[in-house]
């Protein structure tokens, strides 16, 4: 084959990925704005959302009952619980966390693993970042993107 050739598939694949890419972020922000017209349309009839799945919690399907496990222990304990990583700085270079409390005070965060550490295994994307304001978010991206933890997890 020519260069030319192998240069003009690779720039085919690499369209075919980022259309691919953003046919899934369209799907997921219209199928977004649909739910929220549905239920805008009539206050009156209220959309039920699905059952949750056995290992997540139905406050918020999207944070594992475990993020709130862990929160739980490490708040009370102030360390990872045994067999787990974390306690360690988290910096938000992002900027994706707040900054500063309502009074102007720099908040701290730490961050901890969700699930226990296995000898030569990837720890995996879960994080709980736990804050100097009392506040908890769950990322599944790797500090991508953050959820709030509801403060009274009964």
């Amino acid at each position: 084959m020519r260069p030319s050739t192998i240069k003009n598939i690779i720039n085919y694949r690499k369209l075919f990925y980022y259309l691919f890419i953003f046919s899934l972020f369209s799907n997921c922000k219209s199928n977004q704005e649909n739910n929220r017209k549905e239920t805008n349309k009539n206050t009156e009839t209220v959309k039920k959302s699905p059952q949750p799945e056995n290992n997540f919690n139905p406050r918020n399907q999207l944070i594992p009952e475990k993020s709130y496990e862990i929160r739980d222990y490490v708040r009370k304990n102030g360390k990872a619980k045994f067999g787990y990583i974390g306690g360690r700085e988290f910096k938000n270079l992002e900027k994706l966390l707040p900054q500063k409390t309502l009074n102007g005070q720099k908040i701290i965060y730490q961050e901890w693993d969700i699930h226990k550490k296995i000898t030569h295994k990837n720890r995996g994307k879960d994080r709980l970042v736990t804050g100097s304001d009392g506040k908890d978010y769950f990322t599944n991206d790797h500090y991508r993107s953050f959820l709030l933890l509801l403060i009274n997890s009964n």
